[in-house]
């Protein structure tokens, strides 16, 4: 049988750890649940269910947020989730982010020096002409407008391709975490994600 109390700011404090990680549900806000470890480390955890699987959201340290806080967070949380969203998923896919840099030499490194004879030429474009701009940003933030924007501040019509410089169908794709952070290719060749292998890219 579940475990559930109204939880109050003493109980919270005084609830004793076990042998093994034990939680106390709180009956006031659904979804919201107290973990004790053995080692007395207590935190607020957001547990809820998505497309039928469950998921653990971890609000925060018992001893660095307030029950009524916890409380507020979840309710905020339990209202995306309503809406479809997935926090938990949400905040890993963050926490994994790279920037644009990283996620370049990534794939340069995995995927370009393997498979593309020319990768020293694509490299060094994208160091001289994306790297400086781009660089630091998250690389899910950028978009095909950035891209545009990248485009007209060379001197090239946002609608006009780069030059093709070799491209031997594997060439300036810079992919992962699932996704073409460009939303379109730096080069002739057209992007396409590919969520199993992280990167891939085709000649159209």
């Amino acid at each position: 049988m579940a475990n559930k109390q109204k939880l109050t700011s003493l109980t919270v404090t005084r609830l004793r750890p076990a042998a093994k990680p034990y939680l106390v549900w709180d009956n006031y806000q659904r979804g919201l649940a107290l973990q004790i470890q053995p080692s007395g480390y207590r935190s607020f955890k957001l547990i809820y269910r998505h497309r039928n699987r469950p998921r653990w959201y971890h609000i925060g340290a018992a001893d660095a947020i307030a029950l009524a806080d916890a409380r507020r967070m979840a309710a905020e949380l339990m209202l995306e989730i309503i809406r479809g969203k997935d926090p938990a998923a949400e905040k890993r896919a963050k926490r994994g982010a790279s920037t644009f840099a990283q996620l370049h030499e990534r794939y340069r490194d995995q995927h370009a020096k393997k498979r593309n004879k020319s990768w020293k030429q694509a490299d060094a474009l994208i160091r001289r002409y994306v790297l400086p701009r781009w660089g630091t940003l998250p690389a899910d933030a950028i978009t095909r407008t950035g891209h545009q924007g990248t485009d007209a501040e060379h001197g090239r019509s946002a609608d006009r391709r780069e030059p093709d410089i070799g491209c031997d169908k594997r060439d300036l794709h810079v992919g992962g975490e699932g996704r073409n952070p460009f939303g379109q290719s730096v080069s002739r060749c057209g992007a396409q994600s590919d969520d199993e292998q992280g990167a891939r890219a085709e000649c159209q």
